[in-house]
């Protein structure tokens, strides 16, 4: 039972969905260890072949939940960065096949979680979106360098670097 995610499994398909649809789906430490738990979860399934990873309403996720993850200094704290770091790594240590399905927005840490499986599929209305560095955020949870593994190193710096959104036909 989790309070941020949906998790299902059948006939070796499973199918992980944010549940946060009134704050984009973004990533509470909450959220982020819930998805860890799913995923070592998952990852034990020998039953399972593909994994669809997707986000409930009008967003496939918001990035970092600022307010959740906000210390007593108003920073980002060490634990919660790790923890997106973890997110991402449990993810990508499935077995089976991931897909996310990226709808709407997909923001910051969400960009990485959408990388941290092995196909993403972007509806026409996606909008992707790295604003770390406009918000003065280093992009955590090992970002670059899985944006450079997937994009190569001059696409990498220029998303990181511009900020700016893209659509699904660009991403």
């Amino acid at each position: 039972d989790f309070d941020t995610l949906q998790l299902q499994l059948d006939n070796g398909i499973g199918r992980l969905m944010l549940n946060r649809p009134h704050k984009l789906n973004a990533l509470s430490p909450l959220a982020m260890q819930q998805i860890i738990d799913a995923c070592g979860w998952l990852a034990a399934r020998d039953d399972l072949r593909v994994l669809l990873l997707g986000g409930a309403g009008r967003a496939f996720c918001g990035g970092f939940d600022l307010d959740a993850m906000r210390e007593g200094r108003g920073s980002i704290g060490l634990d919660a960065t790790d923890l997106g770091r973890r997110m991402i790594d449990a993810l990508e240590a499935i077995p089976a096949i991931t897909l996310s399905l990226v709808q709407g927005h997909c923001v910051g840490g969400g960009v990485l979680l959408a990388l941290g499986c092995d196909l993403c599929l972007a509806a026409d209305d996606a909008r992707f979106c790295i604003p770390e560095m406009e918000l003065g955020i280093p992009l955590g949870w090992g970002g670059v360098p899985r944006l450079i593994r997937r994009v190569g190193p001059a696409v990498a710096m220029e998303l990181v670097l511009d900020g700016s959104p893209f659509g699904a036909q660009q991403a």
